[in-house]
């Protein structure tokens, strides 16, 4: 297996590392099993440790970014939620001391079944996560291929909200996994303040901004909790792994564009989004 260390995993997960570094840890995992189980557990674990409290807020937040945007995710967080719950409300009780038997104890008695009768408690919160297991084995068996279970979380997911570049902080990268084929992404310009009743955009790569792969007129703000957005819809084969940016522009009442925002973001492979975020997946 490659040597990359916890620390280095953990900023990966968290989205601290620089994009040349992310691409290198992207194209190990895609090829080493172990490098992604060593993934998936420290996700787990970070997981829990949301769950708990001890994440610092800058940590908080980073995880919300990169892993709660994903549908996987959110479910991932619930059944921690759950069996936490759970657990809280079904406490381990000690067993009691009995006293010595005249009689040899019953040959035919298993171990495990012992435990069970003197622990009860025991007993229900094994046959619960028994019953859990079941129920994640029967889900992969009869899931979708996995390329096919990608493309459905991408098609149903939730709108990506995008930063513009003269408002984003700590020059961090606006990232987005690849979308499903003949699927699409629905993007949230977000927008300081709406002066315009009509908005133009235009999609480049970042390797070539002289040519748009897409451009769409008539576009309108929406208001959710005093911020402005503007919604656009980018069709699976305009998206595929790289960076782009992507260019708004209110238009004047004399029909002329003025641009107000410009917007950068990267595309990620699905596979490798997949292997680090959704534990559910595997």
């Amino acid at each position: 297996m490659v040597n990359v260390n916890e620390q280095e995993m953990r900023s990966y997960l968290l989205g601290g590392l620089t994009p040349e570094r992310r691409t290198e840890l992207e194209n190990l995992a895609r090829t080493d099993e172990n490098l992604r189980e060593e993934f998936l557990a420290l996700e787990e674990e970070l997981v829990e440790q949301y769950l708990a409290g001890v994440l610092t807020e800058a940590e908080s937040q980073s995880f919300e970014a990169q892993i709660l945007t994903t549908e996987r995710g959110q479910q991932q967080l619930h059944f921690a939620q759950l069996f936490e719950r759970y657990r809280n409300s079904n406490p381990a009780v000690e067993p009691h001391s009995a006293p010595a038997s005249n009689h040899p104890p019953n040959p035919t008695s298993s171990p495990l079944f012992a435990t069970f009768y003197r622990n009860p408690t025991f007993a229900v919160l094994s046959i619960f996560v028994a019953g859990l297991l079941i129920a994640l084995v029967g889900w992969m068996l009869v899931a979708p291929s996995r390329g096919t279970s990608i493309a459905e979380d991408r098609l149903h997911q939730k709108p990506v909200v995008l930063v513009g570049d003269s408002t984003r902080s700590g020059g961090r990268i606006n990232q987005l996994s690849a979308p499903a084929k003949n699927g699409e992404v629905k993007l949230e310009l977000e927008l300081i303040k709406s002066d315009f009743t009509k908005y133009r955009m235009k999609l480049f790569r970042a390797n070539d901004v002289n040519k748009a792969i897409d451009a769409q007129e008539e576009l309108t703000t929406e208001t959710r909790d005093t911020h402005y957005f503007v919604p656009v819809v980018v069709t699976s084969e305009k998206l595929t792994p790289g960076e782009y940016h992507l260019k708004l522009c209110g238009v004047l009442e004399s029909g002329e564009p003025s641009t107000i925002e410009n917007y950068s973001f990267r595309v990620t492979d699905a596979d490798v989004q997949l292997d680090q975020q959704d534990r559910f997946a595997r």
